[in-house]
């Protein structure tokens, strides 16, 4: 049995979902600590025909002191 764990991503990368076709049984982590820094868990780069751009999804941190991964907000503001 293969057994995998992976942290929630914003647009996850190709190889995850390769990891997730090999694997029994996969674990989303979201149980765990959200950075305070901007991760590839709010965060992501695409590619266009003009470059490379980022795109980032707002989320509510400031005063809510080390929050898990489930419990973050995006920010509708």
């Amino acid at each position: 049995m293969i057994l995998s764990t992976n942290q929630p991503y914003f647009a996850p990368y190709p190889g995850f979902f390769y990891k997730a076709h090999l694997s029994d049984c996969l674990v989303i982590l979201d149980d765990v600590q959200f950075p305070h820094k901007t991760t590839w868990i709010s965060r992501n780069r695409f590619k266009n025909d003009q470059g490379t751009f980022w795109m980032t999804i707002p989320v509510l941190k400031k005063g809510l002191g080390l929050q898990k991964i489930s419990q973050v907000r995006i920010c509708h503001a």
